[in-house]
């Protein structure tokens, strides 16, 4: 009932006016008699407004009550789906902070219990939205990335500001973990500007909130990758894939399944504060080892080329200044820059398995939706 009040106060689903106040006026006049004689504390903490001195474990499913209150910025990305639907299952409130249309993140609502999921439309320069996010938080994850850069957001604003704004509110507010994404090639000495930022977001995290968990990504496969379905399409439909440099890059591809794992995991492992946590795949692949395996599931027979860096870059300077709708972003100097340095794990570096995961393989799993690219799909091999 404590909680109901709150919740009806808020959003003024029974005020008088509402055409259903009349019908419910005894069941709203019983709820809040009863939410007035509880103490203001409970009420906040049945409704994820109060923070936990600890985080509370959950083993229970989604209508139970982990005790989180997770803001995710980048819901409305690729993993953050992941991410949202991890912690919903077990019980959580989570806020899901995007700059999307309402559209683009419906489908989180169905990730956790009624009530439970709240996407929120907020400017991410705007202190005073962040701070309305993460003010009723005790977890905050942050998946906020891209891989080229806009005329409204540019790296340092992605990677570094935006990143470092949260990080301080984080700590001002009171935040009990805090989980930062950079990116595993994240380098001073990188060849692109998205590792270089991506490194001095890292750092100015860590200065923030030195008790942040950061997490470095591989490259993330998964059923709404651009990765893996990015080959597999330009095989179906152009008949061709594009290497550059002869796809020499070595790579540590991560099942999405397992990042998700991993940050709840270490979430309700207090000794990872603090900690860096190098998030890659069990397997390294050249990019045309990667690229052979994804021809081979969609039984394609498309014509490899191999692209010299230097006029894979000459294009991207043409393809990016285009429109986004005419295609921009597709292809990005910076982009060719990524692919001249390796994404894979630093062996001294903690892993998955340091969390209590063992990682699939990119063969394991990516056959359930990469099948989708063969003719007639998977229909013609079992008919």
């Amino acid at each position: 009932f404590a909680a109901r009040k709150a919740i009806v106060t808020k959003h003024h689903f029974f005020s008088p006016s509402h055409p259903l106040f009349e019908k419910n006026r005894s069941a709203v006049r019983m709820a809040f008699r009863a939410a007035n004689a509880l103490p203001a504390a409970r009420v906040l903490s049945q409704i994820g407004g109060a923070r936990f001195a600890s985080i509370a474990k959950s083993t229970g499913g989604r209508c139970s009550n982990s005790g989180l209150t997770v803001t995710v910025f980048g819901s409305s990305g690729f993993l953050g789906r992941y991410v949202v639907n991890r912690f919903g299952r077990i019980g959580s409130r989570v806020v899901c902070a995007h700059r999307s249309d309402y559209y683009e993140v419906r489908h989180l609502k169905v990730m956790g219990d009624s009530g439970q999921i709240h996407p929120v439309s907020i400017d991410h320069r705007n202190k005073d939205d962040l701070y309305r996010l993460i003010e009723q938080s005790n977890v905050v994850v942050n998946l906020i990335g891209k891989t080229y850069e806009t005329s409204n957001y540019s790296f340092d604003d992605c990677h570094i500001k935006i990143p470092t704004d949260i990080a301080q509110i984080s700590a001002e507010l009171g935040v009990d973990r805090l989980v930062h994404f950079s990116s595993i090639d994240a380098s001073p000495d990188a060849h692109s500007l998205f590792a270089k930022t991506k490194y001095e977001g890292e750092r100015a995290v860590q200065e923030a909130f030195p008790e942040a968990t950061i997490f470095r990504p591989s490259k993330v496969f998964g059923f709404e990758d651009n990765f893996l379905n990015g080959y597999a399409r330009l095989a179906k439909m152009f008949n061709y894939v594009p290497l550059v440099n002869g796809g020499m890059q070595k790579i540590q591809p991560v099942w999405v399944q397992d990042v998700a794992d991993a940050v709840y995991n270490a979430i309700a492992d207090d000794d990872t504060r603090g900690q860096t946590f190098d998030i890659a795949g069990p397997k390294t692949y050249s990019e045309k080892e990667i690229v052979d395996v994804v021809i081979q599931m969609i039984q394609q027979n498309p014509q490899v080329v191999e692209v010299p860096a230097s006029i894979a870059s000459y294009a991207g300077s043409f393809v990016e200044k285009l429109p986004f709708w005419l295609g921009g972003g597709l292809l990005t100097q910076d982009q060719i820059r990524q692919k001249l340095d390796n994404v894979i794990a630093d062996p001294t570096a903690l892993q998955l398995r340091s969390l209590g995961i063992t990682p699939a393989t990119l063969e394991d799993v990516s056959l359930s939706f990469i099948k989708q690219y063969r003719k007639g799909s998977h229909f013609l091999a079992i008919h």
